[in-house]
């Protein structure tokens, strides 16, 4: 979900920055705020953690490694298609 949630932030957030007329507070508001609560950052830190005390370091490392690059390549994906529509 993180990584779905990278995309679609990057591509509504572009998307309502250049062809929406609305305050940047309600586009904070819809974006960061919807997103965020699609996507909690404490369900990765816990799932990290858990994978930590399990002895897990691998499968943990390769869990925020792909979670954290992804994220970003799919936000950068999400701006650059809304910047396309």
């Amino acid at each position: 979900m993180n990584l779905l949630g990278c995309f679609l932030l990057g591509l509504v957030g572009e998307f309502a920055l250049q062809h929406l007329s609305i305050p940047p507070e309600w586009r904070v508001g819809i974006t960061v705020g919807f997103f965020g609560a699609f996507t909690t950052f404490s369900s990765f830190a816990y799932e990290s953690s858990r994978m930590l005390e399990s002895g897990d370091w691998l499968r943990m490392i390769l869990y925020v490694s792909v979670s954290v690059i992804g994220g970003i390549l799919l936000a950068l994906a999400g701006i650059h298609v809304a910047e396309h529509i």
